[in-house]
């Protein structure tokens, strides 16, 4: 990027950053734009693999115990409590049981003393159990947190691209990404809606505060492409060759990196984009995102629980997931004279008292399962779905009795 195309970035980046601030009376953040760091990786859960997360823990607490003020483990307490270096050496020792006693390690630090608002800095982990990890090889998740101001500092922003390289040469990472995040507090619960309209307006922005989730959520496939998109091994080489070195080739901003253990950093330029929906977006995230869809998650699970509210459910979930395709390119090149308009299928969430709003065909769409005829405002019925899928089932309408469309434009 030159000098002036950077200005212009991080101008954007501050401008309809503000977006994502939510204030209470005392001017105190419950949200804000931040940069974060999320891995889910291999390894987690024998006493070893959970060293190794606390070593990350321990130089995380090195580099910014300045700013740390709270502190939470879920196995020894139920509140946060003040961060103090003696507490957290306290707990080190503590954790050192849980593996022995077949548990996973949960833990979180950062800058807000009760977790009731938006951390600055923040460090928090969920791993597997050792009996998680050998018998069912389970994913572990590690996040960090970072200020937005260090993409104004080369000497930060060089901080940040070093705390992606630890992690990905220091675990065996499956999937993860780094970049643009709307930060919430620990107790999220209540701004899921702030976090969803941010995201729906800003698509590389993300949607984080169920993170902890995506250990089983996203056991398969990857979430999404971000400003850092980290891929495993075995998602990496899923990838054909060919389509890895075109995309390079077509988009010079888009830089490969690959560690000692084989874990690819697929960096998009110098600074992020915001992903604003109301402008064209950046042809190179398209496709990225277009060379990746062998290894996306098709139909995610929700990424909020909330109901009767603006909300990520199942189906605007989907919508989410799939923002960056584009119906008129293909192979990374986008056809100018193409104006295919894109659709989804029309989908309905399961669950207790949903009816059916067509009369046709239905079926599972985030499970196998067969297709059934259902009619108009009848309940959808239960059917048989993996054990386990913690999700309701997601309907697709295949036909309709009145022959109507069986698409919808996208929500956002």
């Amino acid at each position: 990027m030159t000098p002036q195309e950077r200005n212009n970035r991080l101008n954007d980046i501050f401008f309809h950053g503000q977006r994502c601030a939510l204030y209470d009376q005392e001017h105190q953040e419950y949200s804000k734009l931040g940069l974060g760091i999320t891995i889910y990786f291999y390894g987690g859960g024998s006493k070893k693999g959970q060293n190794k997360v606390l070593e990350v823990f321990k130089r995380y607490k090195e580099q910014y115990g300045e700013y740390l003020n709270g502190l939470f483990a879920e196995d020894f307490q139920r509140r946060f409590i003040k961060f103090t270096p003696k507490k957290f050496d306290d707990y080190l020792e503590k954790v050192q049981t849980l593996a022995d006693q077949d548990k996973g390690l949960s833990f979180v630090i950062g800058n807000d003393r009760w977790g009731d608002y938006a951390d600055d800095y923040a460090c928090e982990t969920l791993t597997t159990s050792p009996t998680g990890e050998s018998e069912y090889n389970q994913l572990s998740y590690l996040r960090l947190v970072f200020p937005l101001d260090w993409l104004k500092s080369a000497e930060k922003q060089q901080e940040f691209e070093d705390w992606v390289a630890y992690l990905c040469s220091t675990f065996d990472v499956f999937h993860g990404y780094a970049g643009l995040e709307c930060v919430l507090p620990y107790g999220y619960h209540e701004w899921e809606p702030h976090e969803y309209q941010v995201a729906t307006h800003y698509y590389n922005v993300m949607p984080n505060s169920t993170a902890y989730s995506g250990y089983r959520e996203y056991a398969d496939a990857l979430k999404s492409i971000a400003w850092y998109t980290l891929l495993g091994k075995s998602l990496f080489e899923r990838i054909d060759a060919e389509a890895w070195q075109r995309l390079v080739s077509q988009y010079s901003e888009i830089a490969i990196t690959e560690r000692e253990n084989g874990v690819r950093i697929v960096k998009i330029d110098d600074l992020p984009d915001m992903g604003n929906a109301a402008e064209p977006l950046l042809l190179s995230y398209q496709a990225l995102n277009e060379v990746l869809i062998p290894i996306r998650k098709v139909a995610p699970n929700r990424l909020h629980h909330l109901h009767d509210v603006p909300h990520f459910n199942a189906v605007q979930t989907y919508h989410w997931a799939h923002r960056w395709d584009n119906p008129n390119m293909q192979d990374g090149v986008l056809d100018q004279e193409k104006k295919e308009v894109k659709t989804y299928p029309i989908l309905v969430e399961g669950g207790e008292n949903v009816r059916v709003p067509y009369s046709g065909i239905w079926q599972p769409y985030n499970h196998d399962g067969e297709t059934v005829h259902l009619e108009k405002g009848s309940l959808f019925p239960d059917v048989p779905k993996p054990e386990m899928l913690l999700a309701q089932t997601l309907w697709r309408l295949i036909s309709r009795d009145d022959g109507g469309e069986l698409s919808v434009l996208p929500a956002f």
